[in-house]
């Protein structure tokens, strides 16, 4: 079966985020700033399904990890890892559809941050999460 043609270019607003290591191989990855925050950004692609044809949740859940990460890093001007992370899937993602995640900080100690997030196509939510960084100071 042939590969479903789309657009690879992101909706207006988003721009190319840098991105290495492990973000580059699921990417490219897009970042828009909007008043209430950064939302992230990404075309889905045959090479991000499972073998039923729909996203695969490792890959979603890399998304979520990446995007709710950089959040708390941007917040917190520090370094900072995840230490836990638990999602929830809602609906599943498409081969050639724009996905988009955002979070919020519900919470920050002096060396923890909580955040919750979702990853959505257009109204859908894909996947719902809540995860915990670690802050790290020297």
């Amino acid at each position: 079966m042939a590969p479903i043609m789309h657009d690879p270019l992101p909706p207006p607003d988003f721009e190319l985020r840098d991105s290495d290591g492990f973000a580059a191989l699921i990417g490219p990855l897009f970042r828009r700033e909007t008043p209430e925050g950064a939302s992230y950004g990404m075309r889905l692609a045959s090479q991000h399904m499972n073998a039923g044809g729909v996203a695969h949740g490792g890959l979603l859940t890399a998304f979520a990890d990446n995007c709710l990460g950089a959040t708390v890093h941007r917040a917190v001007a520090a370094p900072c890892t995840t230490i836990g992370l638990t999602v929830s899937f809602v609906a599943p993602g498409r081969d050639g559809d724009w996905i988009e995640c955002a979070g919020t900080i519900t919470r920050a100690t002096r060396s923890l941050v909580f955040i919750s997030g979702r990853v959505w196509c257009g109204g859908l939510t894909l996947l719902d999460a809540q995860g915990i960084w670690k802050i790290l100071r020297d």
